[in-house]
């Protein structure tokens, strides 16, 4: 997979959701997943796993005089069915009051 590097961030230091789901689906020399819930199953255990903590994070911050700063961004995109545009009411709600509860700096919707 060290091989892709140059191509996968060729020109960010990120790529989509989609885009990643679109390599592995489309490229036969990468790793076949079962179906999308495999690869957003992958990503939020990464996310919530405590290695972060423990083999990174932990270590950074033992340096003296040392900024640590850990961000986490969330891009979430729903196709237009059936004429309705944006996010339903209750889902913007829901994590509107999950993003305030977790102590989010910030978070919008946008339409």
């Amino acid at each position: 997979m060290e091989a892709l590097d140059s191509f996968l961030w060729s020109d960010s230091n990120h790529i989509s959701l989609l885009r990643l789901w679109e390599c592995l689906t489309q490229y036969p020399y990468l790793p076949r997943l079962k179906n999308q819930n495999v690869l957003l199953a992958a990503i939020k255990e990464g996310v919530a796993s405590p290695a972060i903590a423990n083999e990174v994070i932990q270590h950074l911050t033992s340096l003296n005089g040392s900024n640590v700063k850990v961000t986490l961004e969330i891009e979430a995109e729903i196709p237009d069915f059936s004429g309705t545009v944006g996010f339903p009411d209750e889902i913007v709600r829901t994590v509107t009051e999950n993003c305030r509860t977790l102590k989010f700096k910030t978070q919008e919707f946008e339409e």
